[in-house]
C-alpha cells in the first residue's frame, strides 16, 4: 500500500490541529481583556469578537473532518483578524495588562 498518498490528507489535519488551538487562544485572549479596551481602540465590541471568535470554534469541532473546509478556513481567518489586527490595538491601550 502506498502510504506516502496519505500524506496531505496529514498535513491538512495537522494545519487544522494547529488551527484549533489558535482559535482557543484568541477566544480566551478575548474573553480576558476589558469590555471598555475594545471602544478605546475604535473596533467591534467585546460581545462581537466573543460571539464571532467562539462560533468559529463551534464551526471547527463540527467541521473536524473537513480541515479545508471553507468553514474552517472562515474560522481561522476571523482568529487571525482578531489576533494580528485586535489584539496589538487592544495591548496598546491596556498597556500589555489584561485587566
Amino acid at each position: 500500500m502506498a502510504y506516502w498518498l496519505a500524506i496531505p490528507q496529514v498535513l491538512a489535519y495537522a494545519v487544522s490541529l494547529v488551527a484549533m488551538g489558535m482559535k482557543v487562544f484568541a477566544l480566551a485572549d478575548a474573553a480576558a481583556r476589558r469590555g471598555d479596551a475594545y471602544s478605546a481602540t475604535d473596533n467591534q465590541s467585546k460581545t462581537f469578537w466573543l460571539v464571532v471568535l467562539a462560533a468559529g470554534l463551534l464551526v471547527s469541532i463540527l467541521f473536524a473532518t473537513a480541515p479545508m473546509s471553507i468553514f474552517n478556513v472562515g474560522a481561522a481567518a476571523a482568529a487571525g483578524v482578531y489576533l494580528a489586527g485586535v489584539r496589538p490595538a487592544l495591548r496598546d491601550v491596556v498597556g500589555g495588562s489584561r485587566r
